[in-house]
């Protein structure tokens, strides 16, 4: 239900109103709560009242879930609108130009464009490969990793070949698994960088963007020093003077100094100076016991007083301290320029990694979200830039964008800023063209997914091409009530205090309530006092958060939205074992690693076992794990007295000998029996226990040896192999929570990382590393507290809010070989070249981008704070860690956390629960919980199931239709290379292809060894009948035709055409193939019914899209059903 707001209570009303002016480019600036979403609506509402087309309105945002919304509520005001006359409504406005110029828009929402960058670039590139009759790879991957690390293993291969591969691994100590590291890194980020492999770089051109860099940071500095009147600048003198007689005089810059401060690159011993007068060594601003006789400042001087005072006004949160502390710390590095030749290196490395990256994505058919982007960019630049008829037409018929508009702006990358360019190349200033971007800078807080908050003002301040945008400010809150965000205005103007637009801080803009209600009861700051290295510090801080949980329970908000927020996954998976205990109820989507699942360990150590038979601790964990459960004495028995013998070596021996097995090594030759406990006497099981083993432990080896040893690969696919070992483990049966989502994901991991077999271990590892489950325990109808990280819940808005372990820090990725920066805002760009290991050098352009990230990471870390606080709408509760020292002092949290950054709003705030509120919980409690292994039966019953039969029947991944949609996608692999050549096509050419059809199944991961055959004859069937339909035949050598053609449904989903064939008289023939999967009698009545009723709304979605595009010709659409040789037309 959309929300209705008393008009008059909107203070911004104005802005709001003015924003809405159809022929005018704006960029809103629209913080947490302020109703950007609404306003974007309301934005494309009043644009539909004066464009032709609604094609002409784009609206691009950056998740399926915001365009879905948008799209809601579009539709439900228009619907609204549609019950209700009122003239004056924007929503019956649209309505009745809809029906004037015939849109129908209610019955046609397709026509409203609102979608994602990658969806938007799709669309470009399928429309382009329909006109221009070529074909693009537009499978976008979702493990883009296993080809980075391809190129990096590969490009590692050329070290004999490349003299600049050699170099750079000697610079960094002969480091691989680092210069892999390296080269994963930039491939992730070359949109950042790529421009210059293309425009090639210039040592020269380089070393003068550092020095103007140098240059902009002190005019910064100078701009914006505070309040320096010419009575501090005597007092700086004066103290300058006052030392002029020492040998070493800090000041010595100031002795003449006539109060002008200079920004050359010449001036930087100056610089020098002022940082040393007004820092510490520990660059804090110095107190007034640190301003004494050494610096210049006499204790009873006058020039000390005037100096102290203007001390005290310095916030230390100005940007301006930051870029002194950034100029002072490269100064302290040895300045200088004298090492570059390592960017040679660099550059041609990395030219190499681009093509061999290229290579790979033609190879394999996929491409990554950049490489969509870049073909996006680059077709569209060209088309532009080369004018001809054919381009003109397309940019007419599929470019004819009038309006852009852009949700949360503040997260473009470089690369859709390039695009957002390109589009608006030909705009010009008077042609009632506009642009419409919405968002807040400081919400930014997606810089690891290459977002540059740093747009956002380069916009602000030059337009885009030669449309220049009003910025406008929205400063009315619609979420929060008012005591929220009096505490947030007073919070965030201390942490935002100025502009460092450069850098990626904006000045903070205080938010007005529209709720007048609020109390201070509404902030509170838990604390957990750890005193005298308390062991219990964290079990402390749960007991918090459940008591508080269940406070809340008692009270009258239980019925509200609770959310508990956290910096970092790690720091809440203890507390969800707690919850289980203590049975609070729990949505946690996304936050448990993927690792951490005992069910993904012995998946793990399965593939090692099976990639290395010499690995022991795979083999014993796997021998360990709850599918075999052997005990430590039979392990030790059997495998603990050769550790030489690797453990399948052994194995085979046990399930070669039967009642008597063998382990022979070298000279020694060790005799064991095998002991039935129910067959001996019980005195006598001692002794069998030190000359054996029991039948039931041999059981349990032989159960893995059958499927691990004794079952050999026959099949191309590793997935299909690992997927037969696991059910023959009986895998699915041996964890007693449901891990069937977690299987499949591992297996889809499995599968999409895994190139032509071949299997990377580590990248497996890292891959499910970042790769996270879901966990819901709830009750319908009850309350329950969701449970994610902040970046997870941006966009998303909860009565109470519970920020935990604010005391906690988030670990970084390990520092990067080089840095770059691309400052959009100075139209400068930056490049290191690699770092040494050894640290008697660092180049200085390397020192100096990384103080500069090092500002960046702050202030992006104020703005995860921001979004963390302005997430709720009633409460926020702060938990974290106070720790005391043996005087019983304070102690300073870590400079990272959140404490630290909130230390100062939330002294004031401290609050403990009442005891009586609450249920007490022991401060200590364990965890039951344990997986049991297989019994004994269990274990005969695995074994006694026929493989095949067991795989088919209790496989719980697959299902019937699966296997109808592998065949169906290799059939129609087949016919589409077919079609390119059909004359050179032959019955013995096609039964050749046997083997290559039979691997495309294998590949599917999903078909047993019985399905082979009969799937491999039946698809060769289909192609021998398809090459010998005559009128087939005819069609395709006759006529010009396009086949495998993609193109993006309004739905999002991506839809193909088989064949687009262009016949005489300005005629189109839509053919798509039916593949029926029976080879039995076929009733062909019943077929066609069926086809009829499946295929008419999907030709009548073709038939929109293919009349769109060509206009001028009459569109028909038949169906071949190559199984039988039959054709349908419908």
């Amino acid at each position: 239900m959309l929300k209705t707001y008393n008009l008059d209570q909107i203070l911004d009303i104005d802005n709001r109103n003015h924003s809405l002016d159809v022929y005018k480019s704006f960029l809103i600036q629209a913080p947490a709560g302020s109703g950007k979403t609404e306003l974007l609506v309301n934005r494309i509402l009043s644009l539909l009242t004066i464009v032709n087309t609604p094609e002409e309105i784009l609206a691009i945002t950056f998740t399926k879930k915001a365009a879905s919304e948008m799209h809601e509520r579009i539709i439900f005001k228009l619907n609204q609108a549609a019950s209700q006359y009122d003239s004056s409504n924007l929503a019956f406005k649209v309505l009745q130009r809809s029906k004037i110029l015939n849109w129908d828009l209610l019955n046609n929402t397709s026509k409203l464009s609102i979608k994602t960058f990658d969806a938007f670039c799709v669309d470009i590139l399928s429309k382009l490969q329909i006109y221009f009759e070529s074909n693009f790879h537009i499978k976008i991957t979702n493990y883009p990793d296993k080809y980075y690390v391809q190129v990096a293993n590969s490009i590692l291969n050329m070290i004999d070949q490349k003299a600049s591969i050699r170099k750079l691994l000697l610079h960094i100590d002969l480091n691989l698994s680092l210069f892999k590291h390296h080269i994963i890194y930039m491939l992730k980020t070359r949109d950042q960088w790529i421009s210059l492999i293309k425009n090639g770089y210039k040592k020269n051109l380089l070393k003068s963007s550092f020095i103007k860099s140098i240059e902009l940071d002190l005019c910064f500095i100078k701009h914006n020093i505070c309040d320096m009147d010419i009575k501090v600048k005597e007092a700086i003198t004066s103290a300058a003077n006052y030392l002029k007689n020492n040998v070493n005089n800090p000041l010595e810059n100031f002795i003449n100094w006539n109060g002008e401060f200079k920004t050359t690159i010449n001036d930087l011993p100056f610089w020098k100076s002022f940082a040393f007068l007004i820092l510490t060594e520990a660059n804090k601003i110095r107190s007034a016991s640190g301003v004494n006789k050494k610096l210049g400042f006499p204790s009873d001087s006058l020039h000390k007083s005037i100096f102290v005072e203007w001390l005290k006004k310095i916030d230390k949160n100005s940007p301006w301290i930051f870029r002194l502390i950034l100029i002072r710390d490269i100064l302290e590095n040895n300045f200088h320029f004298n090492k570059t030749d390592y960017l040679d290196y660099q550059f041609e490395v990395l030219k190499i990694a681009i093509q061999k990256l290229k290579f790979y994505f033609q190879k394999y058919g996929e491409i990554d979200f950049i490489e969509i982007e870049e073909l996006t960019y680059s077709y569209l630049k060209n088309l532009f830039n080369k004018k001809n008829s054919n381009n003109n037409i397309f940019i007419k018929k599929y470019l004819n964008i009038s309006h852009i508009l852009i949700d949360e702006f503040q997260d473009t990358s470089h690369n859709q800023l390039n695009l957002l360019e390109t589009l608006t190349l030909e705009w010009k200033v008077n042609d009632k063209k506009t642009l419409f971007l919405v968002g807040d800078p400081n919400q930014s807080i997606y810089k690891f997914r290459n977002a540059d908050v740093s747009i956002f003002s380069y916009v602000k301040n030059n337009g885009i091409n030669k449309i220049k945008l009003i910025h406008l400010k929205l400063n009315l809150n619609f979420r929060s009530n008012k005591f929220l965000i009096e505490w947030i205005n007073n919070c965030f103007k201390k942490l935002m205090p100025n502009n460092d637009s450069t850098l990626g801080q904006f000045l903070y803009e205080k938010s007005i309530s529209y709720k007048e209600y609020g109390d201070n009861n509404h902030v509170k700051f838990l604390p957990n006092i750890i005193k005298n290295n308390n062991t219990l510090e964290n079990t402390q801080s749960e007991n918090i958060v459940i008591n508080l949980i269940r406070k809340i329970i008692k009270s009258k908000q239980r019925n509200n939205s609770t959310v508990l927020l956290v910096r970092s996954r790690n720091h809440v998976l203890n507390l969800i074992k707690r919850f289980d205990k203590e049975n609070i109820p729990y949505q946690a989507i996304d936050i448990i690693p993927l690792n951490s699942k005992a069910v993904i360990s012995d998946l793990l150590q399965i593939i090692k076992a099976i990639l290395h038979p010499s690995d022991r601790l795979a083999w014993l964990s796997l021998l360990r794990s709850p599918f075999c459960g052997l005990s430590l004495n039979t392990l030790h028995k059997l495998f603990g007295i050769y550790d030489d013998l690797s453990i399948p070596y052994i194995m085979k021996f046990i399930v070669l000998k039967g009642d008597w097995f063998f382990i022979q090594n070298d000279n020694n030759l060790l005799k064991m029996c095998i002991c039935d406990i129910n067959k001996i006497e019980i005195e006598t099981y001692c002794q069998c226990q030190s000359q054996g083993i029991l039948l039931d432990e041999y059981l349990r080896i032989k159960h893995i040896a059958n499927a691990m040893i004794k079952n050999e690969f026959s099949y191309n696919s590793f997935t299909y192999e690992l997927m037969k070992i696991w059910n023959q483990l009986g895998g699915q049966y041996a964890y007693f929570n449901d891990t069937t989502q977690d299987v499949q994901n591992f297996f889809q991991i499995i599968d999409e990382t895994t190139t032509d077999n071949n299997i990377d271990i580590d990248l497996i590892e890292e891959q499910i590393k970042n790769s996270y489950s879901s966990i819901i325990k709830k009750n319908n109808n009850e309350f329950y507290i969701e449970i994610m990280t902040i970046h997870k819940s941006k966009g998303l808005e909860f009565d109470n809010v519970i920020l935990y372990d604010i005391h906690k820090t988030s670990i970084n990725d390990r520092e990067p070989l080089f840095r770059f920066d691309k400052n959009y805002y100075d139209n400068l760009t930056l490049f290191s070249s690699i770092k040494s290991i050894d640290d008697k050098y660092q180049n200085p352009i390397f020192l100096y981008l990384k103080k500069r990230d090092e500002i960046k990471y702050q202030y992006e870390l104020n703005r995860l704070v921001y979004v963390a606080c302005t997430r709720s709408k009633n409460s926020i509760y702060f938990i974290g860690n106070i720790y005391y020292d043996k005087n019983n002092k304070i102690k300073k949290p870590n400079k990272k956390s959140f404490l630290y950054i909130l230390w100062e709003s939330l002294e004031h705030y401290q609050y403990f629960l009442d005891d009586n509120n609450y249920y007490k919980i022991d401060d200590k409690y364990e965890d039951n919980s344990y997986i049991s292994r297989f019994s004994i039966e269990s274990i005969k019953y695995l074994m006694q199931k026929n493989e095949d039969i067991f795989f088919k029947n209790n496989n719980i991944f697959m299902n019937e239709n699966l296997f109808n949609i592998e065949i169906d996608s290799i059939t129609h692999k087949w016919l589409h290379i077919i079609e390119q050549n059909p004359e050179m096509w032959n019955i013995l050419k096609i039964e050749s292809l046997y083997q290559n059809i039979q691997k495309d199944l294998i590949r599917s991961n999903i078909f047993s060894a019985n399905d082979l055959d009969n799937n491999t004859c039946l698809i060769t069937k289909i192609m021998s009948n398809t090459i010998n339909n005559k009128y087939w035949k005819q069609l395709l050598t006759n006529f010009k035709f396009l086949n495998n053609i993609s193109f993006l449904h309004h739905t999002g989903k991506l839809i193909k055409i088989d064949i687009l064939l262009y016949k005489e008289n300005n005629e189109l023939l839509i053919i798509n193939y039916h593949i029926t999967h029976f080879i039995e009698k076929l009733d062909l009545k019943s077929l066609q019914k069926e086809i009829d009723k499946k295929n008419k709304s999907e030709f009548f979605d073709y038939y929109k899209v293919v009349k769109e595009l060509y206009k001028q010709y009459s569109v028909k659409f038949a169906i071949f059903i190559p199984t039988f040789n039959i054709w349908i037309k419908l």
